[in-house]
């Protein structure tokens, strides 16, 4: 994950990995909600409480050739149009961090 390298990952839970696993990464709390062989859901909580939902699709195609790994945030927000104009703002933030933190992905396997 881009960033990575420069905050502390803290487990919070006794579990470090599948369902039920808690990290302190930087300000945000993580938790894997679900998981699965081809997903996995996670709770990012900010220090701010406000809370998102990723998840990640992982879909192999028919003869294992290639990996496609769909990576998304949900933010849920009201009626109001200053919570509507954030979601374009938070877009223009995650987005290129979250494509640098695939092409880190890809770097890492294809070695």
């Amino acid at each position: 994950m881009e960033g990575a390298e420069e905050n502390t990952i803290r487990f919070l839970s006794a579990r470090t990995a599948g369902i039920g696993t808690v990290a302190q990464i930087g300000t945000n709390q993580v938790s894997i909600e679900q998981a699965t062989p081809t997903f996995i859901e996670t709770k990012w909580k900010g220090e701010s409480g406000s809370v998102q939902i990723g998840g990640f699709n992982i879909i192999t195609d028919s003869s294992n050739q290639s990996t496609t790994i769909n990576w998304y945030f949900e933010q849920h927000v009201s009626w109001y149009p200053w919570e509507r104009l954030s979601t374009i703002t938070n877009e223009k933030i995650l987005g290129p961090t979250m494509e640098k933190s695939l092409d880190n992905l890809k770097q890492l396997l294809d070695k």
